[in-house]
């Protein structure tokens, strides 16, 4: 789906990443921010095989934390609720990867994919 830029503005709508009173201009920054941000967290579930000892990995992740942490756009949050415990969750599991300097074959199990 985040292939489809139309399909991906009403997933985010629908997660309130992107608000109805946004203009034209504000949702086109916040798509490209998000999606910039799936991409780049979701990385280790859309690889055929991940290694979380790649440290170019890590500095991306943080990288990209820095980037928005700097942006007047992102001091007001953004998102469901349940958002920032999807986040530490995920960070948390990345981290505990990383020290195990794990490499993960995601192929093993393929979830049924549901329509938005």
């Amino acid at each position: 789906m985040i292939k489809d830029k139309a399909k991906t503005i009403e997933a985010f709508r629908k997660l309130e990443m992107i608000h109805k009173e946004d203009n034209e201009e504000q949702i086109e920054f916040y798509y490209k921010a998000y999606r910039e941000m799936i991409e780049l967290f979701a990385r280790p579930y859309t690889s055929e095989v991940f290694n979380f000892d790649n440290p170019d990995f890590f500095s991306q992740l943080y990288s990209y934390g820095e980037k928005i942490s700097k942006m007047a756009e992102f001091k007001q949050a953004r998102g469901v609720k349940h958002f920032i415990y999807v986040n530490r969750t995920n960070f948390g599991l990345y981290a505990i990867l990383q020290e195990l300097k794990a490499i993960v074959n995601t192929t093993t199990y393929k979830p049924k994919t549901v329509s938005m």
